[in-house]
């Protein structure tokens, strides 16, 4: 009976997977025109995707539409660097800006580095799987962050 449950439990957890949806906010912006929310959009981009392995797909100026991919990492308690790869679309009007973020597939630590896997219990450590939405939700929470106050460091010319 033991064994029984002991299978039960390792079956249940190693069958633990997280939903990946798809999350979106819109932002006000008042004051901002669509050039200048487009602008800081990509500085931000380049500021919070600092993976080699994060780019910009498409940007188009005139639509105000900016996609990049990233990866947003999720510390364990066990200190294995666990992430989730995500798509992030970010649509600049007049006054207000939309960001879609999309995960894609996870990575987990081995001892060969990071290899792609499926975001289940079978492939991550339970408490990166708890992570996946509140650090997506974070993410989005940052970019707003930045829109409403935030700006890049930029050089004044003084020093």
């Amino acid at each position: 009976m033991k064994k029984i449950l002991v299978l039960a439990f390792v079956f249940a957890v190693g069958c633990a997977s997280v939903s990946l949806t798809e999350k979106s906010n819109i932002i006000d912006l008042p004051g901002q025109s669509k050039q200048q929310i487009y602008q800081k959009s990509i500085q931000w981009i380049t500021y919070k995707f600092v993976s080699g392995k994060a780019v910009i797909d498409y940007k188009d100026a005139s639509t105000g539409r900016i996609i990049a991919k990233g990866s947003v990492y999720l510390a364990t308690d066990m200190g294995i660097l666990e992430s989730v790869y995500v798509v992030g679309t970010i649509d600049c009007v007049s006054g207000k800006s939309k960001i879609t973020i999309e995960p894609k597939g996870c990575q987990a630590g081995s001892m060969r580095g990071n290899l792609d896997c499926p975001c289940d219990g079978m492939h991550l450590m339970p408490d990166a799987l708890k992570l996946i939405p509140v650090k997506i939700d974070e993410f989005m929470a940052d970019y707003k962050n930045y829109m409403s106050g935030g700006r890049a460091p930029a050089w004044d010319g003084k020093s």
